[in-house]
């Protein structure tokens, strides 16, 4: 009687190690300064109250960067949110200042109503509002989407203002232009974020345009001279106060 063959011996299964998850890459080294400069506000500045679900959005959006508002300053976290509002303009606007997902009109309902909206200065609005609310901060940045009334409020309130001739901006100073400088009641505002040789910054801002050099629809990342021109009255910077 034939002896039968044994049954081969079963193949060892490979062992398939889980994917490792790619870490965000590490946050960059910005010189900000965090130096408060005026006393404290006795409570928040009324009027500016963010949506609920820009701060939702928001927050996501810092988690995917491993931008942790915990460890870092308020100005630091300011810049970070300003990067995620400039992916939103850069790949959303579809004209008029609306977007295809409606993130844009969140930004621009933090003060007022959508219609009628100063866009560029809902943007710098709705950074101090959710650096306020992520990070959990009061700002002495005057709430209004006026550019002119903001600046000349910081003014009367002793906000620090650079002038547009200053070697001491850093990225997160709010930029203000104004048709004519301290009369005129027209203007446009942006956030710096790089400063560059040769008296110049790039900025992050709403209502612009890279190709034209205008105010205009979409593009929010540009190159401005900080004295070209007699139009740019200054930059803001506005302190914040952990809550």
């Amino acid at each position: 009687m034939r002896k039968s063959k044994p049954a081969p011996a079963p193949k060892p299964t490979p062992v398939v190690n889980p994917p490792v998850a790619t870490p965000p890459a590490p946050l960059p080294t910005l010189a900000i300064d965090e130096t408060t400069y005026t006393e404290r506000p006795k409570k928040s500045v009324v009027g500016r109250q963010i949506n609920p679900k820009l701060t939702e959005i928001v927050r996501s959006d810092l988690a995917a960067r491993g931008v942790d508002p915990a460890k870092i300053g308020p100005r630091h976290l300011k810049f970070q949110i300003g990067l995620v509002l400039n992916d939103w303009h850069q790949t959303e606007d579809k004209g008029q200042n609306q977007s295809k997902s409606g993130r844009i009109e969140l930004v621009q309902d933090t003060i007022g109503g959508v219609s009628a909206e100063a866009y560029c200065m809902s943007t710098m609005q709705s950074l101090v509002a959710l650096v306020e609310v992520i990070g959990g901060y009061i700002s002495n940045l005057p709430a209004s989407e006026g550019c002119s009334s903001v600046f000349r409020q910081c003014k009367e309130k002793g906000v620090k203002i650079l002038p547009p001739n200053s070697d001491e901006i850093q990225p997160t100073d709010i930029a203000l232009w104004e048709l004519i400088p301290g009369k005129s009641k027209n203007g446009h505002t942006g956030m710096v974020k790089e400063v560059r040789p040769k008296k110049k910054f790039g900025t992050i801002e709403g209502n612009t345009t890279l190709k034209t050099g205008k105010q205009g629809i979409g593009e929010c990342d540009r190159d401005r001279e900080n004295y070209s021109g007699k139009r740019l009255s200054g930059f803001i910077r506005e302190d914040y106060f952990k809550v």
